[in-house]
């Protein structure tokens, strides 16, 4: 088997000949091929390249094709931090106040530089491997994630007990639509899966009850978008889960 029936296989519930191994090895991979993440976030060849050359050396099944956790934010207007060194970054949201979710522009995350570098490295990875290895086309933040971050982490825990439901509801939705679209495009790629993360939307952030009204019925949109691409999905939330 090679990585990419190993994968498919395991994802069928189907025997393997052996574990299939898929790595999020971005800042590795980029070390390993004497790049800096300046150079990595802003050029499709290198980050492919930079991928390429880890699964050379070490074998493994599957890329999950990530170049930082800020790429979606940016893309909604969210101020990012773009170290030479390390991955970009946000530390503030974008929305200082929750009734300016009104006044939030129509996304298209289409248009933002790096949202088309992921996209294009992804081409290139899956150009370069075909049905060899299997390719994740990692598409940032789920919707709850990406409303923590526009309006920061702190704001937004507060958001959920004090903020009137409706905007609540309203900055989701909008949330969801740009992370739909993001999932759209990366399904054009040519990639085997995709994938969000939803980290703030987990146990040690919120209840239960939370995660049920505010994170999982967004989540399930996004699903359904991926499989109507004709897509798996994965969901990843840190934490014991």
């Amino acid at each position: 088997m090679n990585g990419h029936q190993r994968i498919s296989a395991a994802l069928k519930g189907k025997e393997t000949d052996k574990t299939p191994i898929m790595l999020h090895n971005f800042l590795m991979a980029a070390e390993e091929h004497g790049v800096t993440m300046e150079q990595f976030r802003n050029d499709p060849k290198i980050i492919a390249e930079s991928f390429i050359a880890a699964v050379d050396k070490y074998q493994y099944d599957g890329i999950l094709v990530d170049i930082d956790t800020v790429t979606l934010a940016g893309a909604v207007g969210v101020p990012v931090d773009f170290p030479v060194k390390e991955p970009a970054r946000s530390h503030i949201g974008c929305l200082n106040d929750m009734v300016e979710v009104k006044n939030l522009k129509t996304v298209n995350v289409e248009n933002y530089k790096y949202i088309q570098v992921w996209l294009e490295a992804t081409r290139l990875l899956k150009e370069y491997f075909k049905d060899e290895i299997y390719i994740r086309g990692n598409c940032d933040q789920a919707p709850f994630s990406l409303a923590s971050m526009m309006r920061g982490a702190q704001n937004w825990m507060l958001d959920l007990m004090m903020a009137d439901e409706n905007m609540i509801f309203e900055l989701l939705d909008y949330c969801t639509e740009a992370t739909g679209q993001f999932i759209r495009l990366m399904a054009q790629t040519g990639c085997d899966m995709v994938s969000n993360g939803d980290s703030p939307a987990g146990p040690e952030m919120i209840s239960a009850e939370m995660y049920e009204k505010y994170a999982l019925p967004y989540e399930k949109r996004i699903v359904d978008i991926a499989h109507k691409a004709g897509l798996p999905y994965t969901l990843h939330i840190c934490g014991d889960t």
